[in-house]
């Protein structure tokens, strides 16, 4: 998780120490009428949008670590939408619906666990507080964070910055 202020400040972090996006990916975020949603059977957009999970499956070298998106066109409308947005440059190989739909019926499943499990955070958050929510669901510690940080940069670069801080 790598965020880039305004002000030039950069938060950056690995996603599995990062709170909100292991929330995120743990499906907590969700409002609970996205944990019955329908659409993943019966598409009534012009086009859907997804993570492209598969792609190796065509051709492993499309990964350039940015992520690929999926987009589906569920309608004509959504082929002239995307065949005119492919024109302003955006690069696209065509994918057998085979291989679009790998995991999507899998999906009913981990929403109704997840649907549990985010009960569980806002009742904590709630109830207690946000960070003692994070710390007890997707336990992520402080203390972690801090291993982690000395690990990368190692102690040398601990007690450099620490000079820098300090002004030594």
């Amino acid at each position: 998780m790598c965020i880039k202020f305004e002000s030039g400040h950069i938060y950056s972090q690995r996603n599995r120490y990062d709170m909100f996006f292991r929330g995120y990916v743990d499906c907590f975020y969700h409002n609970t009428s996205c944990y019955y949603c329908t659409h993943n059977k019966n598409r009534s957009s012009d086009v859907t949008l997804a993570d492209f999970w598969h792609y190796e499956l065509l051709d492993k070298a499309l990964n350039d670590e940015k992520g690929l998106a999926l987009v589906t066109c569920n309608s004509v409308r959504g082929v002239d939408f995307i065949n005119n947005a492919l024109t302003g440059g955006f690069r696209s190989i065509e994918v057998p619906l085979n291989v679009a739909m790998i995991g999507s019926d899998e999906g009913e499943q981990v929403r109704l666990n997840a649907l549990g499990n985010r009960e569980k955070f806002t009742c904590v958050a709630r109830d207690e507080s946000i960070l003692k929510a994070f710390k007890q669901m997707i336990g992520v510690s402080r203390a972690g964070m801090i291993a982690h940080k000395l690990r990368r940069i190692g102690y040398h670069g601990l007690f450099a910055r620490i000079r820098r801080k300090i002004g030594v």
